[in-house]
């Protein structure tokens, strides 16, 4: 995200100032990635934990590729919320994270 502003210089002079943002963009693309279907995801996946869904979904979204990322969704999540990573539910959240991944982080 950019901010821009506008500033006076020492010459009386107005310009445009731009200034990146880091505001975790990434997280608010995969939210919205995943918003469809978040209430299924919530309550299958993190057993209707929205905050330890919103927490996850946060971290994931902070990562730069699926392998790293698959590992964080395994260890700190299906481990932490006890699921069955091969269940339907899980394989159709982790095939949903995959697509994400290669479309807006590869």
């Amino acid at each position: 995200t950019i901010n821009t502003l506008l500033v006076e210089d020492e010459d009386d002079e107005i310009f445009v100032e731009e200034e990146a943002i880091e505001d975790s963009s990434a997280t608010m693309e995969l939210n919205e990635y995943l918003m469809d279907s978040e209430e299924r995801w919530v309550s299958d996946v993190f057993s209707g934990k929205q905050k330890a869904y919103d927490r996850g979904i946060n971290e994931l979204g902070q990562f730069d590729n699926w392998n790293e990322a698959s590992v964080f969704l395994q260890q700190e999540i299906f481990s932490k919320q006890k699921v069955d990573m091969f269940s339907e539910e899980a394989s159709e959240f982790i095939d949903t994270l995959q697509s994400y991944f290669k479309e807006y982080k590869s």
